[in-house]
């Protein structure tokens, strides 16, 4: 089985209460796990978690599945979950899945 960190770079970048995490590649099968756990890890209460998806190439279904996860995990434990930047194709999955509707998603940062 390939190394996930192949496929997908995440790197975090905390200021503050704000965590922005950085991922660079492809989030699907093999990488949602690798995703999860680290962004997981970093979502405690009172934090805002940022995913930073301008340069996430491919997100699937299972990628998509992640995201609401982290989400759901993000308000259990009183943080704010968001992405950011998603590519349009990307973006067009979210709100076509009705995902769009229960994910905060902000505009990419010029």
């Amino acid at each position: 089985m390939p190394d996930a960190r192949q496929n997908l770079t995440l790197v975090p970048r905390i200021s503050g209460a704000t965590t922005v995490v950085e991922a660079d590649g492809s989030i699907d099968m093999s990488t949602s796990p690798l995703l999860e756990a680290e962004v997981t890890d970093l979502t405690t209460a009172g934090r805002i978690v940022i995913i930073d998806m301008t340069a996430v190439s491919v997100c699937d279904s299972t990628g998509l599945g992640t995201l609401v996860r982290l989400h759901r995990h993000a308000t259990k434990v009183g943080a704010r979950f968001a992405i950011r930047g998603p590519r349009a194709h990307v973006a067009d999955m979210i709100m076509m899945t009705g995902i769009g509707k229960v994910l905060e998603v902000i505009a990419a940062q010029p």
